[in-house]
């Protein structure tokens, strides 16, 4: 069963590239090929491109602007990055710190080096958890254009929020917010799993995890799984 599991997972991930390099393929399609003209068709453009994502996914055009970024870098700055992920050696969440972490750098032989090191080395990183991610990400940002890497003053504008699929029937958010903002939803999170009664069989974890449909829902309190 364990291989059932690995091979269910690696198929996902090659799932969500396939996705995004499909978003990647309409961008390319709907944008002009001239320079010029492609500056100028840029904005409202792409606000087309988000609006033909959102529909044909059926999501929010906030969540479709958050795909079409991955899905622009992976295709024009890290296709090598691209490829790991449709083998499905990488993950989302990986994918994703990567795309945040090399943005800054903007030089296109130092973009292509990162992206191949980053690309040959980024299976190995899937079991680190994000701090240690973002920290070997960096380093390597640092190997090939130190004045690329985010520094700690930058912080407040890597405020983020995604959502994505993980598991069949899961998803997984990764976000970095406000410190106080962080704390207030940690608070919520342990108060609303602290609303059901004490024979419900949901481990504390699994509660906070549920509080978030809670959340979403706009209501004070958990429905109990007591039976």
């Amino acid at each position: 069963m364990a291989g059932a599991i690995t091979a269910a997972s690696r198929e996902q991930n090659a799932a969500c590239a396939r996705e995004l390099a499909a978003i990647g393929e309409l961008y390319t399609r709907r944008a002009p090929e001239q320079d010029i003209d492609r500056a100028n068709w840029a904005v409202d453009g792409h606000a087309n491109v988000v609006a033909e994502v959102s529909a044909a996914l059926g999501i929010s055009r906030g969540r479709a602007r958050g795909l079409l970024r991955y899905a622009i870098d992976l295709r024009e700055r890290l296709p090598r990055v691209a490829e790991v992920f449709a083998r499905g050696d990488i993950d989302f969440r990986l994918m994703a710190a990567v795309v945040s972490r090399t943005e800054l750098v903007e030089d296109p032989e130092l973009v292509a080096k990162l992206d191949a090191a980053v690309a040959k080395h980024a299976h190995r990183w899937m079991r680190l958890s994000k701090p240690k991610l973002i920290e070997r990400i960096d380093m390597w940002v640092a190997r090939f254009d130190p004045a690329g890497r985010r520094m700690p003053n930058q912080n407040d504008d890597d405020r983020y929020v995604e959502i994505g699929p993980v598991d069949s029937g899961l998803a997984g958010i990764w976000a970095q917010l406000r410190a106080p903002d962080g704390a207030a939803l940690d608070r919520k999170l342990d108060a609303l799993a602290a609303t059901v009664c004490r024979n419900d069989p949901r481990t504390k974890r699994e509660r906070r995890a549920d509080a978030f449909g809670t959340l979403a829902a706009g209501l004070d309190a958990m429905r109990c799984e007591c039976g």
